[in-house]
């Protein structure tokens, strides 16, 4: 395998909308009606590939195993140094072949200038905790927006690059 990320070209965009739904779709099953919260339209086309190309605050990312797409990242610059990695998926059919750590750390090295790096994930996917903290080099920072009833809420993870 050859993995390496690119900028999204506008041609992927709907792939790569397609491809994010399909990925998160294993996690299904640690969420009471679904991964992803129920949003409206206007919600769902405001946080979509094509809105987040069209907005020049968002990076796009394109992940590939030699031609094939196979995921992609979106992150938030703020600041000179600092920058949010609002998404990150590899579709199914290569998630477990220990390609996404790789993935991961080239979509941040295509912004070098960041030096701080955070995102939040939902804690009922330890796998996925596991996963950024163990071979991403992140840090759990802060558990937010934990409902007591449920027992979930969202990891904060934080990480500086020198």
């Amino acid at each position: 395998m050859r993995i390496w990320v690119d900028k999204t070209k506008p041609e992927e965009l709907d792939i790569l909308q397609a491809m994010e739904e399909e990925s998160f779709k294993i996690n299904e099953k640690y969420f009471e009606g679904g991964v992803l919260p129920e949003l409206s339209e206007d919600d769902q086309e405001k946080h979509s590939w094509k809105a987040r190309f069209a907005d020049p605050a968002y990076e796009l990312f394109s992940i590939y195993d030699g031609e094939r797409l196979i995921g992609g990242a979106r992150a938030k610059p703020f600041g000179y140094f600092n920058a949010e990695m609002e998404l990150f998926f590899i579709c199914p059919e290569y998630q477990g072949k220990g390609i996404a750590a790789e993935a991961f750390i080239k979509a941040e090295n295509m912004l070098p200038e960041v030096r701080f790096w955070c995102f939040v994930t939902p804690t009922q996917v330890t796998r996925n905790a596991a996963f950024y903290v163990n071979k991403c080099g992140y840090a759990i920072v802060e558990v937010v927006e934990y409902d007591d009833k449920t027992d979930n809420g969202m990891f904060v993870f934080e990480k500086i690059k020198y």
